[in-house]
């Protein structure tokens, strides 16, 4: 005799779902959603299942396999991981106080930003270089795992609306200027002016399965490391500490338990509450 359905058993089948969906997804296109945190990225895919107008994660599977322009618009929509953490004052005034002495004892800084999924943290981050006069030698690094994401983040474009609340959150962190004298207006988005992004390198990167491929005086992972499970968190924090040159400086949006346990050994803290941290020799 067959056994009703109770509610243990529908949340064993949409973990099952899901599984299935990211296990499919890794076969047939290579994106690895593997180590994502399940009950965050559960939720995720629910609103894009929503989202979409499909019946079942199931469902969702079935159009992610055949149709390939819906599977990069699933895999982008689940990309994205950006927070509004890097868009307070307090976290640039943070790495003005903690980054900047490191990148000026440097002869050529490499910057990394990793995850990034908002371009109005590149066009401040590049901002706040001008302003301290380092922009002109310094390398940025620009990486996302997904490249539809690295696209519009690449563009550089911020609406006007979002400029505005941008600009007063950057004089608030120890900005000199306006956002906007280092901007141009294009339609009804702001962009960061050409000259000014002579020094950036975009390139798509996956945390899960890349390796090291700089020395870094300053690394900043956007994505929020709790929306991987713990191996993948370990991977990444063991990147970054590969990466990073000695008293290097890593912001990761806290709070970032780890950081006082598996690699206490490779990290000091600097500011918990901001997430900086400095890479001991």
């Amino acid at each position: 005799m067959a056994r009703s359905l109770t509610v243990a058993d529908e949340a064993s089948v949409a973990q099952l779902e899901t599984s299935l969906l990211v296990e499919g997804m890794y076969r047939r296109y290579g994106v690895d959603f593997r180590g994502f945190e399940p009950v965050a990225l559960e939720r995720r895919i629910d609103a894009f299942v929503a989202h979409a107008g499909v019946d079942s994660i199931s469902a969702l599977q079935g159009r992610v396999l055949y149709d390939v322009g819906f599977a990069r618009e699933t895999m982008r929509h689940l990309s994205q991981g950006a927070s509004g953490f890097f868009t307070g004052p307090q976290c640039f005034m943070a790495m003005r106080c903690a980054a900047l002495p490191v990148l000026r004892s440097a002869s050529w800084p490499v910057v990394w930003l990793a995850e990034c999924a908002d371009p109005g943290l590149v066009l401040q981050l590049a901002v706040m270089l001008e302003e301290e006069g380092l922009l002109g030698k310094t390398q940025l690094f620009v990486t996302s795992a997904n490249d539809d994401v690295l696209g519009e983040v690449a563009a550089l474009a911020v609406t006007g609306a979002s400029m505005l609340e941008r600009d007063e959150r950057h004089l608030k962190g120890g900005g000199r200027h306006s956002l906007l004298a280092y901007c141009e207006r294009v339609g009804e988005h702001y962009k960061l002016r050409a000259d000014l992004r002579q020094n950036i390198v975009w390139g798509q990167y996956d945390l899960a399965s890349d390796a090291s491929f700089n020395e870094f005086h300053l690394i900043v992972c956007q994505r929020p490391l709790k929306d991987f499970d713990v191996p993948l968190q370990w991977r990444a924090l063991g990147l970054f500490s590969e990466s990073l040159c000695n008293f290097g400086i890593l912001q990761v949006e806290p709070p970032s338990d780890l950081l006082g346990t598996e690699f206490a050994k490779d990290f000091s803290c600097v500011l918990g509450e901001q997430g900086v941290y400095r890479r001991l020799p």
